[in-house]
């Protein structure tokens, strides 16, 4: 069987293209390509033949065929045809009749040959898991010689634990987790997508030393308040208004979830729990709020004040630029 094509090019015909009302011989070419595709189909030899005057192309197709190009076009010889580069092949799911890249040149000169995956390899490689960073974006219990403590990988590498507060960021590299946390070292843990487990050890590696290893496993998603909260993982800006008037902080997704107010400055943090956020503001006092996620608000008051007076309402205004550099902090913590 043999199926014409032009210099080291694919050719596979829409079987629509035999109804259309086409000259007899571009309906032979038709026919008979779609006859080819469906002997690759079966496993039948192919032989690819050049047109007049160029080398000949032989070879046996070892692909299949799930869907047909549909670049296709009359030419001058009478019969159809279309050009399929490599990524076309791919796209038609790693599954072509690629007959030119398995032909060998009947001048003697080396063809080159163009690797295209078989079907099952195709579906093996798109079915694949690929670590993506959100997969491990969570709280996880984290394990090593001298006890177990909660931390939390944010969205945008930031990386927090309420007991060991640095300036910590968490990159991904394939399936591999590096913790940069500040005075407390550098780590490196293998992430398991099936189970959202690690497996790693402090850097540098040290083989024999029984201190040196660290675990984690996840214990939940973040929260939609954490979310809201930590945007896209350097905090976020709110308006926040009280009797005296209105202005904007800080909420940062840092290593130790500092609160900032530019027109009132103090070192001050925020923490949560469930849906209930404590502000400590320095000198300013404490404040507790409850988050309504749905309306993007904050509604509370000075904690022990008289909510008629010291009331307080914040509401979202954007999300903060997760920075890649990390925040230190000189004060006690």
């Amino acid at each position: 069987l043999k199926l014409r094509v032009c210099p080291w090019s694919v050719f596979v015909l829409h079987p629509s293209l035999a109804a259309m009302p086409t000259p007899r011989r571009t309906r032979r070419a038709a026919a008979a390509s779609m006859l080819a595709a469906a002997a690759v189909f079966g496993g039948a030899e192919l032989f690819a033949v050049a047109p007049s005057g160029l080398p000949t192309l032989s070879g046996r197709s070892q692909f299949s065929v799930q869907a047909p190009l549909t670049d296709l076009r009359p030419t001058g010889s009478g019969s159809l045809g279309g050009s399929a580069s490599l990524g076309q092949l791919l796209g038609l799911g790693g599954a072509a009749a690629a007959l030119a890249a398995a032909a060998t040149r009947s001048d003697g000169k080396a063809n080159r040959r163009t690797r295209v995956p078989s079907p099952r390899t195709a579906r093996a490689a798109e079915g694949a898991a690929v670590t993506k960073p959100a997969d491990v974006v969570g709280w996880y219990d984290f394990k090593w010689s001298g006890g177990t403590f909660a931390v939390c990988f944010r969205p945008g590498g930031s990386f927090y634990c309420p007991k060991f507060q640095a300036p910590a960021r968490w990159h991904l590299k394939g399936d591999l987790v590096k913790v940069e946390w500040g005075t407390f070292g550098t780590y490196e843990l293998k992430f398991d997508a099936a189970s959202k487990t690690m497996d790693g050890h402090g850097m540098p590696k040290k083989e024999g030393n029984d201190k040196n290893w660290r675990k984690a496993s996840f214990l939940r998603e973040l929260s939609p308040v954490e979310n809201m909260l930590i945007g896209d993982g350097g905090g976020t800006e709110w308006n926040f208004e009280w009797s005296g008037g209105s202005f904007p902080v800080k909420f940062k997704a840092d290593g130790y979830n500092h609160f900032q107010c530019d027109e009132f400055p103090a070192h001050s943090h925020w923490t949560l729990d469930a849906d209930k956020l404590t502000i400590v503001w320095g000198e300013f006092g404490k404040y507790e709020m409850a988050v309504n996620v749905a309306e993007k608000s904050m509604d509370g008051c000075k904690v022990g004040g008289d909510p008629a007076t010291e009331w307080r309402k914040s509401q979202f205004k954007r999300n903060l630029r997760a920075s890649v550099v990390m925040e230190s902090c000189d004060q006690h913590h």
